[in-house]
């Protein structure tokens, strides 16, 4: 977090929601690649709480 937190100080066109939209999105990148390509639109909202195991 504390890296974080230097970068967006030393930056600033960067905040912390900026950098963390960023890590998530190739994050997200990553997995539909690994998928093959982007996962179908869900066909209902997401159950909230734990995962399933």
């Amino acid at each position: 977090m504390n890296r974080v937190k230097n970068a967006a100080y030393w930056n600033p066109r960067l905040n912390i929601a900026r950098i963390a939209e960023r890590g998530i999105r190739r994050a997200v990148e990553e997995v539909e690649r690994e998928n093959g390509g982007r996962y179908p639109q869900r066909e209902s909202e997401l159950v909230g709480g734990r995962p399933i195991r």
